[in-house]
């Protein structure tokens, strides 16, 4: 079968972590705007028989969180590419998120010098990890930022 695009960013990483057997859950909810790319991260989903991935064709920006739960955690791989702050001031109190962005992103609508800058954007109770590491890919060489804790 051949694709004209592999999906979304997001898709794809509710599959890598659906394969990896240290990840425990019960459902990931992938949420995105662009209905193509959410419907091949969901056909790859199926085609691999895992019906804890669930797809939203939503805006993160109007989140309410409701199907999160006590144990849920949010993760946003593209903290630099959604416009507005409502999807991160939406979520509850202590609930666990992943926050990943990076510099040099020409096609970002925010933009981070470094990691002090990212990690300054967003509000944390509690800091569990920040981090960066240097990337480079055909385009342009990168640093990668990566915050974990409780809002």
């Amino acid at each position: 079968m051949l694709f004209r695009s592999l999906g979304s960013w997001y898709g794809n990483a509710s599959l890598i972590l659906s394969l990896d057997k240290r990840f425990d859950f019960d459902k990931i909810i992938n949420v995105e705007t662009d209905r193509f790319m959410l419907k091949i991260s969901q056909k790859l989903a199926d085609m691999m028989g895992d019906g804890r991935i669930e797809p939203m064709l939503k805006d993160a920006n109007k989140l309410d969180y409701r199907q999160l739960g006590q144990n849920g955690l949010v993760i946003n791989f593209s903290c630099g590419n959604i416009s507005g702050t409502n999807w991160f001031d939406n979520i509850p109190p202590g609930t666990t998120v992943l926050l990943s962005g990076r510099n040099n992103d020409r096609g970002a609508v925010n933009h981070y010098k470094n990691l002090k800058d990212f990690a300054k954007e967003f509000n944390l109770s509690n800091r569990l990890f920040v981090g960066q590491k240097t990337f480079k890919d055909p385009e342009t060489e990168y640093e990668l930022y990566l915050v974990i804790g409780q809002k």
